[in-house]
């Protein structure tokens, strides 16, 4: 997934892997971080608050990226 902070920024490639691909694509529609926790509990494997701080630090790295923007008065993803 081709991410640029800057136009001509050609090192902000990022490769996802199954989860964060999971994640990226739940993102296509309007989602709250907790519906997409959920998400994440039925579909993997794992301890769910490692996993909920997991994603909670993803949505922060794509909203400062730019590649995604919170809900207005939310926190870090597509509203929290």
């Amino acid at each position: 997934m081709p991410i640029r902070r800057q136009i001509g920024d050609l090192e902000s490639i990022y490769t996802l892997n199954e989860v964060a691909t999971f994640i990226w694509e739940r993102l296509a529609q309007p989602s709250t971080a907790a519906e997409i926790a959920l998400d994440l509990d039925a579909a993997f494997e794992g301890d769910p608050a490692e996993m909920r701080a997991d994603l909670m630090h993803f949505l922060a790295e794509l909203v400062d990226l730019g590649a995604i923007r919170s809900a207005e008065g939310h926190g870090p993803g597509p509203s929290s």
